[in-house]
């Protein structure tokens, strides 16, 4: 999501990369997280997500940079709707601060109320539990042999009426030891000042590669759809029926695809994945 601007329904990302990348590390390493994301007084804020340095950069067009200060300020306040107090702690808003009328989201999410770092804290722990082997809640002993470590990929989906994590695994072998994948999906809604393009081949950040056709790299990520989205507005039918025909009217926006079916790679900057993937610095 560069910048808040979420510009596919799907995507994966810088962000999302760099976790995937940490949580590859090894057992230990992934375990490590699991029991800071166990302890409630732990910030995910503190996380891979922001810490590493592979995700500082400068915006060559804005001069805005993105460090550790400013995506942990983005992840408290739009993603948590937390509130920096006077003191400088980041608290959640209590439940008594939502009103349909005047305060009806958390953070930047679009007419949401709820606990996202609730759900995104658990949906983690679940993924981490399930690349390990682990029941639910369930310890390792420090010199135990992990029994496996699967690698855990992670993908947002917007937008959507409210925010859910899903935690699906799959393993292709008997014994389940060794040969498995853990996949995240964050469903989410839309947020204030993003919106999907309704012409997805012109990209976001950059145009993306519009003529994929391997899958030789380690990464990847393909949109099939077509080339454009029309949105018809204002379309009412209320025309009546015909005799013995009586239909109900059908309000809202239509959505028309137009000209040709298209298959894109989007950039990495606007959720799409880099064919190396991006590492975890510390």
């Amino acid at each position: 999501m560069p910048g808040g601007f979420m510009p596919y329904q799907l995507e994966k990302g810088p962000i999302w990369s760099v976790v995937e990348s940490a949580l590859a590390q090894g057992p230990t390493q992934a375990y490590e997280l699991l029991v800071l994301l166990r302890d409630p007084q732990h910030e995910i804020a503190d996380g891979p997500m922001v810490t590493s340095s592979s995700l500082d950069y400068t915006d060559p067009k804005t001069g805005a940079k993105s460090t550790p200060q400013t995506r942990g300020d983005h992840l408290r306040h739009d993603w948590f709707g937390m509130v920096k107090q006077p003191s400088g702690k980041w608290e959640k808003e209590p439940a008594s601060a939502f009103d349909p009328q005047t305060h009806p989201s958390t953070g930047f999410w679009v007419n949401y109320w709820g606990d996202v770092e609730s759900i995104v804290r658990e949906t983690f722990v679940r993924a981490i539990e399930v690349s390990l082997g682990l029941k639910n809640g369930e310890t390792h002993e420090s010199r135990a042999r992990f029994r496996r470590h699967w690698p855990v990929s992670i993908f947002m989906k917007c937008p959507t009426p409210w925010f859910e994590g899903w935690v699906s695994w799959r393993s292709w072998e008997t014994n389940r030891a060794t040969d498995g994948h853990v996949v995240v999906h964050f469903l989410v809604p839309g947020n204030y000042g993003s919106q999907v393009l309704k012409k997805p081949k012109g990209g976001f950040t950059g145009k993306p590669n519009t003529k994929p056709d391997t899958s030789d790299d380690p990464n990847g990520m393909w949109l099939i759809a077509y080339e454009t989205h029309r949105r018809l507005d204002g379309v009412v039918t209320t025309d009546p029926g015909t005799a013995g025909d009586i239909h109900p009217p059908s309000p809202g926006a239509i959505l028309k695809d137009e000209d040709d079916l298209i298959v894109i790679a989007p950039r990495e900057t606007d959720g799409g994945v880099a064919p190396n993937g991006r590492a975890y610095v510390p």
